[in-house]
């Protein structure tokens, strides 16, 4: 028993043994990283396209508030302005979206490498149980994720909240 143990592992695996567990989608992954690099992706692309996303939306929000006479007085308007509206909405918020999912998909194959495993993604119940879950959630390390993610946020809202204190006249 003492053998299995990881705690008493001296030797690194071998290569079959990390071959087996690449096959069974058992990689290295980090948080931290996706968090950054979607953070990186989203604020960036925010910051590199605010003129034009500026544009847009200011564009979007005065045809939002247009009023006619044909959408007073016709249900096929209202839907047609509303139908407008939301397309112009998703193709405003499309870049962002794809460079944060660039992102979150660059992350792990950083890390790992391109990976494809049938047997990660197929259906195990145990992994649904909610007493796991909750076990999972009340346990020692969750509590420390939250900590931690609770510490980020505050980092990170103090941050936002600083430079918009410092800069606030000259953003619009």
């Amino acid at each position: 028993m003492a053998e299995e143990s990881d705690l008493e592992k001296t030797e690194s695996a071998s290569a079959r043994r990390l071959e087996q567990a690449r096959e069974e989608g058992q990689v290295p992954q980090s948080r931290e990283l996706m968090a950054f690099l979607v953070l990186l992706a989203g604020g960036g692309g925010l910051w590199a396209m605010s003129g034009w996303v500026g544009h847009r939306a200011q564009m979007l929000l005065r045809h939002g508030l247009e009023f006619g006479h044909d959408a007073a007085f016709s249900d096929q308007a209202i839907f047609t302005s509303l139908a407008t509206l939301t397309s112009d909405a998703f193709v405003l918020a499309a870049p962002i979206f794809l460079m944060t999912m660039v992102a979150a998909v660059a992350a792990p194959i950083m890390i790992g490498g391109w990976l494809f495993s049938p047997k990660a993604i197929g259906f195990d119940l145990s992994r649904i149980n909610p007493l796991t879950g909750i076990k999972r959630v009340v346990s020692m390390q969750g509590v420390g994720e939250l900590v931690k993610a609770i510490l980020k946020s505050v980092l990170i809202g103090g941050l936002v909240f600083w430079m918009i204190s410092r800069n606030g006249d000259a953003m619009p």
